[in-house]
């Protein structure tokens, strides 16, 4: 039981130190990235989608998310 019991702290320990790196890393990704990636298009962004859309022959692309389903 003694042993079981210090794996199982082991293992909570670990995790918890994984989850505390892993949300310091997105923190630090969306602080750097947010302003250029996690905004809403403007009209030069639609266009340009709509541009390489059309150029590759995959229409309504701005859509849905289906679009992502290639044949």
């Amino acid at each position: 039981m003694g042993l079981v019991l210090i794996l199982w702290i082991y293992t909570y320990a670990s995790v918890k130190a994984l989850q505390w790196r892993v949300s310091r890393n997105y923190e630090t990704i969306v602080s750097i990235f947010s302003v250029e990636y996690l905004r809403s298009p403007n009209s030069n962004d639609i266009t340009r989608l709509l541009v390489v859309a059309d150029q590759r022959r995959f229409p309504g692309m701005l859509r849905s998310i289906d679009g992502m389903h290639w044949k």
